[in-house]
């Protein structure tokens, strides 16, 4: 009997899968996250791993790098299951050596192919290749790190990899294994300090370097998923050497981009210089890097090609996780954070190179500063004061000729960057601020879509059933009209429109609307999501449900609350008309035009401000009083009890009846014969969120503890 270990978080789908590998005569072992998973995986040694992408303290990839990495484990195939059908995981996923690739929410049938097909290519597993040790230069000359373009790519090793994000790329070396050979990299003598010289977490002063490739989603749209791996490798083998050179060493790739640390031990004393300069080298890398591009991919029109780079001194907490050959060094901390950010930023500031003043003070007079200003992040109650690098002037007596180039690339690099965030804000602001009379009747022409139906309309915006062209697939676009020569639309309706965008698409999770991508059309803004042929869970209440398939309903939506939570977003709009059915009878969360993400100052709400459906508001909404998780936990336990009675728990005329009745009337009694469920309706309801369930995870465990889900 053949074994497989399954690796998930969620409790609802890890059971699932577990009761259909069961059902088919299975061995089966459960694990709740990618840390447990390897462990499990070194000591039982499964047939088959079935593992989530997204998971708490290791997600699917660490997990993967490691279970690679370790001779023990290195030819189990892994099967990644996620919410998202789209090339950047399958890209990550092959990447790194996976072996199969399924959309949650996984069918029995295509579960079992997937397990039988990998099980019968067990055997043929081909051995790992081995990479020559990398020579590195010395790093004396500035010029050095571009003047060895021929050197092997291999620049990490996959015990090398954060428990967070994907693993260093599989590099061709020079005997033509591609990137799905398994590649066991050697480590070259840059690489973190051994496991002699670090304990479990040990504190240094160091400069973290995050860099990530502007506008990459498109080149992966653009490219196969072979073509896009090439391109990261030869990119990234070239992008890697100024690191390398100047004594610092990669802590993790992350899909089209990287992390990096310099401190006193791995080079000089002064790692702020070090950092900013291997910044300041690596926009000239991507700079030369744009003739490859265009001799490799001559007919594909991909976007002008620029990367964006975060630099931050402080204090870092480098960590070792695991041990042996599965054992993984990590940093983490405030430092990590902030320079994260700072990469973050220089999409929407336009600049090349963002590093905090303090590691431009530190790394001294020769970097020329360009803007500044200051950055706000979370968990600090002040602010980070940031500085444009945009070159670096030539040391006494040095040729000027090689800093003239970095300027000139630096430049370069910052007009790509300067010129896609301009196009993008120009949009924006067209629509925002063109007037005009609101053309609600114009003709409504998608590319690449042909709609087949209005589905509804609310407020200024319009529901369409689409088919996409290309796919036959049916999806809905929500449309919202650009004023053409009256009143505008604009303002606030259209930076929540856009905001319902942004934050969905930071969710990855099977019971939460799937949002395939936005865009504009001449007299439109629209989103592409999920069509669901179900209907909603209104229509479901209406016909009456059980109290355990409302149940297993209530874990599902909880479910995805875990997953908006765990983003900081807060829907703010709990109720069965945004809860949407599938075909197969999963659902599915929806409409986040309302939703708050609690780390972020858009749309920041005013005191008093009240937003959501009166029957489904928590206390505080009511009172305009600050929100957070506890409150979306408030509404679902109003909606668990209209599933279970069939009807709202208050009842009156008019908003400020209902307002009042949730801020001060007692939570009512259930009926007879569901008494079993009051705990948790008087649980989820409770007045003061202080007293309500802590998280949404909280509310799960709760209902399978107590055994209210034996019946779901």
């Amino acid at each position: 009997m053949a074994s497989i270990l399954v690796v998930e978080d969620d409790p609802t789908i890890r059971e699932l899968v577990r009761l259909h590998l069961a059902s088919a005569s299975y061995d089966v072992i459960t694990a709740v996250d990618g840390l447990q998973g390897l462990q499990y995986a070194v000591t039982n040694r499964p047939d088959v791993i079935v593992s989530d992408v997204q998971m708490p303290n290791m997600d699917g990839f660490g997990m993967l790098a490691a279970v690679r990495a370790n001779e023990q484990t290195s030819s189990i195939p892994v099967i990644f299951l996620t919410a998202l059908d789209d090339r950047e995981n399958f890209r990550k996923s092959m990447n790194l050596g996976a072996d199969d690739f399924l959309t949650k929410p996984v069918k029995r049938a295509d579960l079992l192919n997937a397990i039988t097909g990998r099980l019968k290519r067990v055997e043929g597993l081909r051995q790992s290749g081995l990479l020559p040790q990398v020579a590195i230069a010395d790093a004396g000359s500035e010029g050095a790190a571009l003047a060895t373009a021929d050197r092997v790519n291999a620049v990490t090793s996959a015990n090398r990899v954060l428990t967070t994000g994907v693993s260093a790329p599989k590099v061709r070396n020079r005997r033509g294994l591609d990137f799905r050979d398994r590649l066991s990299l050697d480590v070259d003598e840059r690489s973190p300090p051994d496991s002699g010289t670090i304990s479990d977490r040990e504190n240094v002063v160091g400069t973290v370097l995050f860099a990530d490739i502007r506008n990459f989603t498109t080149v992966s749209e653009i490219l196969t998923a072979e073509q896009t791996v090439e391109f990261l490798n030869a990119f990234f083998g070239q992008a890697c050497e100024p690191i390398l050179d100047q004594g610092g060493w990669i802590v993790k790739f992350l899909g089209d981009g990287l992390v990096a640390m310099f401190d006193g031990r791995t080079g000089g004393p002064n790692h702020a210089e070090r950092a900013l300069k291997a910044a300041v080298l690596m926009v000239v890398a991507a700079h030369r890097f744009k003739p490859w591009i265009k001799e490799k991919f001559p007919k594909h029109q991909l976007p002008e090609f620029a990367i964006g780079v975060g630099v931050h001194t402080g204090n870092v907490s480098v960590c070792r996780m695991g041990s042996g050959a599965a054992s993984e060094t990590t940093v983490i901390g405030d430092t990590v954070n902030i320079a994260s950010r700072l990469e973050g930023k220089t999409k929407e500031l336009g600049w090349s190179i963002v590093a905090s003043k303090g590691t431009a003070t530190s790394a001294g007079h020769r970097f020329i500063p360009g803007k500044s200003g200051q950055l706000t992040v979370k968990g600090r109650t002040g602010t980070v004061d940031i500085v444009e690098i945009a070159g670096l002037t030539a040391r006494p007596g040095a040729d000027t000729q090689f800093y003239d180039m970095v300027g000139a690339a630096i430049a370069a690099n910052t007009a790509v960057i300067t010129s896609a965030h301009k196009s993008a804000m120009g949009s924006q602001q067209r629509m925002n601020s063109i007037s005009g009379e609101v053309t609600r009747n114009m003709p409504i022409n998608v590319e690449g879509y042909s709609l087949v139906k209005k589905l509804g309309e609310g407020g200024m915006s319009e529901v369409f059933l689409a088919e996409e062209l290309a796919t036959h697939a049916q999806h809905v676009l929500k449309m919202l009209p650009i004023a053409a020569d009256g009143d505008p639309v604009g303002g606030e309706m259209m930076d929540r429109f856009l905001q319902e965008f942004a934050l969905v698409s930071q969710i990855d999770h099977p019971n939460v609307a799937r949002i395939h991508h936005q865009g504009f059309t001449e007299h439109h803004a629209y989103i592409a999501m999920e069509y669901f042929p179900g209907g909603d869970l209104r229509e479901l209440i209406a016909r009456g449900i059980a109290p355990d398939v409302a149940v297993a309903i209530l874990l599902q939506i909880a479910g995805a609350l875990t997953a908006c939570h765990a983003q900081g977003i807060v829907h703010r709009d709990m109720k069965p008309d945004n809860v949407m059915i599938r075909a197969d009878g999963s659902l599915g969360l929806a409409d986040f035009g309302i939703a708050k993400q609690l780390d972020s100052n858009f749309n920041r709400t005013k005191h008093g401000e009240v937003f959501g459906t009166p029957y489904y508001l928590a206390p505080e909404q009511a009172l305009g009083l600050p929100v957070d998780q506890r409150t979306d936990i408030y509404s679902l336990g109003v909606l668990f009890f209209e599933m279970l009675t069939c009807r709202r728990p208050f009842q009156a005329d008019n908003a400020q009846a209902l307002m009042y009745q949730h801020v001060n009337a007692p939570i009512p009694r259930l009926p007879a014969g569901l008494e079993v469920y009051q705990g948790v309706v008087d649980k989820m309801m409770a007045k003061k969120p202080v007293d309500r369930f802590e998280n949404a995870n909280q509310l799960i465990e709760y209902i399978i503890g107590s055994g209210l889900a034996r019946g779901a």
